[in-house]
């Protein structure tokens, strides 16, 4: 008799989440995203990394309805925590007045996004 084998969730990475959330975004009316890649980049003039955009700034930033979405990908499987840089960040989008959003995973981001634009 043969066994049965339990199937496991594997978490997603944090790559496959955020472009789950950018291709969710992307094919929805009214929206636009793309991933901002804030790593640094090699200067073999200066033989050291600079900076390729501002510290803390979020992984995803979009349009939805003509406001501005910033949304920061942390995968809750692998535990990773904002930055002082990030909570700065964050405070200074919704200060002018856009929005910030935590994802830890995909599922739970299209039902807050879901919640909070109606869609």
């Amino acid at each position: 008799m043969a066994t049965k084998t339990k199937l496991v969730r594997v978490p997603g990475t944090t790559t496959n989440i955020t472009k789950g959330i950018i291709n969710y975004l992307n094919v929805r009316k009214n929206c636009f995203a793309f991933r901002v890649n804030n790593g640094g980049v090699w200067d073999p003039v200066r033989g050291t990394f600079r900076r390729a955009a501002r510290a803390g700034i979020s992984d995803i930033v979009a349009c939805v309805n003509g406001e501005y979405l910033s949304i920061e990908v942390k995968n809750k499987a692998t535990g990773d925590k904002m930055s002082e840089a990030q909570i700065v960040f964050s405070g200074e989008v919704v200060r002018a007045k856009g929005r910030y959003m935590v994802a830890n995973d995909y599922e739970t981001f299209v039902a807050h996004f879901e919640m909070i634009y109606n869609a």
